[in-house]
């Protein structure tokens, strides 16, 4: 075969797999995503309904499913790969593969944020339903309200982005393609440079609002919240002027040290800034909720014993916004080291394996998939904490009966187990008053499980 008529064959090819292999690997990965989150919950649930000798085999089956769907998601991952980089066809450097480098290092971005997404979605419907059938049997407060509108407004968020990044890849398929080329649209770029400072804003909100209400309102914690968040505004707003100035059509030829493929915060002083600024909120914000948790753990211990003070609902609720504010914080100081390391810079035929090398303008750095993988995080984060905390919940309420088969020993002493009940208001502030000062934390009641109090103790004593 000449070579043009191979080169037209090869465009054929690469446009017919951006065009329509692409989406079917999207609908995949979206897929996994939500399998990802259904099926930890679905074992949860299986574990706490069904009897032993039934759950296993079926909690089994889910992993196994989910296992054989992760594994045809990988593979079908690696032949995309194989195809856009000319490796299945021995086209590696062609001139049409090489035209279509810049599109495959927006691929696997975008397979990254669809999985996040999916995961996302999933927890927002577990979100939904639970704050729908709340408002119908009771009406809540307004500070228990402010979660649940501020994480629909996130999803939102992540949602449009979602969908302007595939745009983004559609406009470039089709601007790449010699049939039909016309030129990329300024609008999608400069929305997704807007749409990721929003998320991150939101989610620093909602790091440091726990940590005043943990705090019971401390002017200190407010005054320092405040600061904090208008900085990150105004460093943010900044970022956005300098960044929307910069922006050119996709396929740009000005220099840049940035290692981003679509600038988000690499491209100037003021981006950094507001990137590890927003890592100081985090920080901060579970700094205050561990100081905390560690305070009332020391004062919980001087009226009751060590096994008792590690199950209260309120040790339990501290710990996990503590440990999971921990693991956020981590990801956030990846996204910044990524900015002047590039942990996993890669060329696009790196990806087949060592050895293969070209030089070619398509790249995908470590960057290139959280400024996407942010973008969802960031909605997932507080989604996440909300199930958590729910389930978190439904576990101390069932107490040792949730461990207990039927006819086991544990059931048949219901009369003799005593538990220890700490009435809090989480909401409201209560779990964050020492023990000893006024509020409804102030008494604990040590009763059996028929209801029968046992002992009563005022902590104002």
């Amino acid at each position: 075969m000449e070579d043009t008529q191979q080169s037209d064959v090869l465009d054929v090819l690469f446009e017919y797999t951006a065009s329509s292999v692409t989406p079917l690997l999207l609908l995949e990965s979206f897929a996994m995503g939500a399998f990802c989150v259904c099926a930890p919950l679905a074992s949860y649930v299986l574990w706490i309904k069904l009897r032993s000798t039934t759950r296993s085999s079926f909690i089994l089956g889910i992993w196994t499913v989910l296992a054989m769907f992760i594994t045809h998601w990988a593979l079908s991952l690696r032949q995309l790969i194989n195809i856009t980089t000319g490796r299945s066809f021995q086209a590696i450097g062609s001139p049409s593969q090489t035209t279509y480098d810049i599109l495959w290092s927006l691929l696997l971005p975008l397979v990254t944020e669809t999985v996040l997404f999916g995961c996302a979605s999933v927890l927002f419907a577990i979100v939904a339903c639970a704050t729908i059938r709340k408002l119908r049997s009771e009406k809540p407060s307004r500070v228990a309200a402010i979660i649940p509108a501020v994480a629909t407004i996130m999803y939102t968020v992540s949602l449009i982005h979602w969908a302007i990044f595939i745009l983004c890849y559609a406009q470039f398929a089709i601007f790449l393609a010699p049939t039909h080329g016309h030129e990329v649209m300024y609008a999608p770029k400069i929305a997704l440079a807007v749409l990721l400072p929003v998320n991150a804003f939101l989610s620093d909100s909602i790091v440091l609002w726990r940590g005043c209400i943990v705090w019971n309102r401390t002017r200190w914690v407010l005054a320092f919240s405040v600061a904090l968040l208008a900085t990150t505004l105004g460093l943010n707003i900044t970022n956005l002027v300098s960044t929307t100035r910069y922006l050119s059509p996709l396929i740009h030829t000005g220099k840049t040290t940035s290692l981003e493929a679509i600038p988000m915060y690499g491209e100037s002083s003021t981006g950094f800034a507001a990137v590890f600024l927003s890592l100081a909120c985090n920080l901060s914000a579970t700094m205050l909720v561990g100081l905390k948790a560690w305070i009332h753990r020391r004062l919980l211990a001087e009226f009751v014993s060590s096994k008792a003070r590690s199950g209260t609902l309120v040790s339990r609720v501290l710990e996990l916004l503590a440990e999971s504010g921990i693991v956020y914080t981590l990801l956030w100081t990846l996204y910044c080291v990524s900015f002047f390391k590039p942990l996993n810079e890669t060329h696009e035929l790196d990806l087949l394996g060592p050895g293969i090398l070209a030089d070619v303008s398509g790249k995908i750095t470590t960057v290139d998939h959280l400024n996407v993988a942010m973008a969802q995080i960031t909605t997932i984060y507080p989604l996440i904490i909300f199930v958590l905390l729910a389930l978190d919940k439904i576990h101390y309420e069932r107490g040792p009966q949730a461990l207990s088969p039927p006819g086991s020993l544990g059931s048949k002493r219901n009369n003799t187990i005593v538990t220890i009940d700490l009435d809090v208001d989480i909401e409201r502030g209560a779990a964050s008053q020492p023990l000893g000062s006024s509020g409804k934390a102030d008494q604990m009641v040590l009763h059996h499980r028929d209801g029968s109090p046992v002992f009563e103790m005022d902590t104002n004593q």
